[in-house]
């Protein structure tokens, strides 16, 4: 009963849940005299039961109309219901966000929650079905991506009937009806497409955000690393950063266009914040999600049933120096963290290898994986390495590629190398300055040696040679005249 104006009165106010689990059922009496309206009954009948809705009858034409509408679709529901339409080897679960490790594969306690936050073998298998089931429609597409508040309860193994799954289990995980839609992505889009998965509104802010992390359901031929910096934007928050992401054993061109097979809540830009697709080429096959995930179930179980896959496609890595560009004897620290899963049957990852090839070679380092579980009872799993680079390395690419075991999760970085330090030969070299020559020193300049004739002397002599000259001539001219 909920309080209404100012004298303390009170009204009923019935909430019947959703997809037709209740009946709203509320009785007034009225007071002909007075006009005073008395509050009988407000319940919920279930609809679970016939011998709940069996208190529908007896109030009038109409409700026993219903009442009889409501019971044949029961019966039929439970007809079809129980058919059987698919197999399981093991349960096949969303995540949780705590339990225990027995005999080391997750189970779930008393405590134990969906968690949306992380993801699912059962994610998985959805996304599976919806890159498959649309393979033929044009094109087809390449890879499955789900929401995870699409999946609604999980399919649980039960021994009894040998690992079958009935129709009305099916549907139970997948309620809504969607229809399915292929879109066309860059792989630009497909980077925004998973980081994302760190809620944000579109301005960029966390106001109103309820859940810090959704992570997508992807199909199994999608992987990719990440790492976390702190939020620009949002004080004390951090968002990822999608360093690599490969489909087919390929690492994606960010120019390149691939399609991606989903539900159209997601394809309309639905789905909490996964905005980018609203911003992508689409069409919509009109296809039902219930149709296609009945037939896929039916049509893979196979004679030992659908197993799960505990494999982890999303691996956060933490690199020091972070840009991975080394030279010859420099150690480069490599941490990997999230290799676990997190739901029910998934097997611990006690160890992990890391190969490491650069253009001298590989290189293979093992590690041992801490997985520690906090008072909250909320586990946190990482694995390091130290590589050193040989000092003989040649310039070039470096790849890291690390496996965790049993699950063999895969996660693969790049870097450079750089060889060591040589001295670079001059294209155009310059010949060397050569030394000026030295002039000779100048002789020393020393006095002539005396012919025993003095200088008055020989003034006299040339005196004498001149006058007998001149005597000549004046001789030849007298006798000319």
């Amino acid at each position: 009963m909920a309080p209404y104006g100012s004298e303390g009165k009170t009204r009923p106010v019935v909430q019947t849940g959703s997809y037709g689990e209740n009946i709203g059922q509320v009785v007034l009496s009225v007071d002909r005299a007075s006009g005073e309206v008395t509050v009988d009954l407000a319940t919920n009948v279930s609809t679970k039961s016939t011998l709940d809705i069996a208190t529908l009858r007896g109030f009038n034409a109409a409700t026993e109309t219903a009442y009889q509408i409501i019971l044949d679709a029961m019966r039929h529901a439970d007809a079809e219901g129980s058919k059987v339409t698919g197999r399981i080897s093991a349960s096949i679960t969303r995540a949780y966000t705590t339990g225990d490790y027995v005999d080391g594969k997750f189970t779930l306690t008393a405590e134990s929650k969906e968690d949306r936050g992380d993801a699912s073998p059962l994610g998985t298998l959805v996304s599976n079905m919806l890159r498959d089931r649309l393979s033929s429609i044009g094109e087809g597409a390449d890879f499955g991506v789900t929401n995870p508040g699409g999946l609604r309860t999980d399919l649980i193994y039960n021994e009894a009937v040998d690992g079958n799954i009935t129709v009305a289990q099916a549907r139970s995980v997948l309620p809504f009806n969607n229809e399915l839609s292929i879109v066309t992505m860059t792989g630009d889009q497909i980077y925004t497409m998973l980081e994302q998965q760190w809620s944000r509104n579109q301005d960029g802010t966390a106001e109103g955000i309820s859940r810090p992390v959704l992570y997508l359901g992807l199909s199994d031929n999608v992987r990719y690393t990440y790492h976390e910096i702190a939020d620009p934007i949002n004080r004390g928050k951090t968002k990822g950063v999608i360093d690599s992401v490969f489909i087919d054993g390929k690492q994606i061109d960010r120019a390149g266009t691939y399609r991606a097979a989903t539900f159209t809540f997601l394809a309309s830009g639905s789905g909490d914040y996964f905005w980018v697709f609203g911003q992508t080429p689409k069409v919509n096959t009109g296809l039902l999600d219930y149709e296609q995930w009945l037939a896929y179930l039916a049509s893979e179980s196979g004679e030992q049933g659908i197993s799960p896959d505990f494999t982890k496609q999303g691996i956060r890595v933490e690199l020091d120096p972070a840009d991975a560009k080394l030279k010859a004897g420099d150690t480069l620290k490599v941490k990997y963290s999230k290799l676990n899963i997190h739901a029910v049957g998934a097997p611990e990852n006690p160890t992990a290898q890391l190969t490491v090839t650069t253009p001298s070679g590989v290189q293979t380092l093992q590690g041992q994986v801490a997985n520690v579980k906090d008072d909250a009872g909320f586990f946190s799993d990482s694995v390091s390495f130290d590589f050193t680079v040989p000092q003989d390395v040649k310039s070039g690419s470096l790849v890291l590629d690390l496996t965790a075991s049993p699950t063999n999760s895969v996660a693969t970085t790049f870097g450079t190398v750089t060889a060591k330090d040589t001295p670079v030969p001059d294209p155009d070299p310059k010949p060397e300055p050569k030394p000026e020559p030295k002039p000779d020193p100048k002789p020393e300049t020393k006095p002539l040696p005396k012919t025993g004739l003095d200088s008055s002397l020989i003034w006299f002599l040339i005196a004498g040679v001149g006058a007998t000259a001149a005597g000549a001539g004046i001789a030849v001219r007298s006798r000319r005249s």
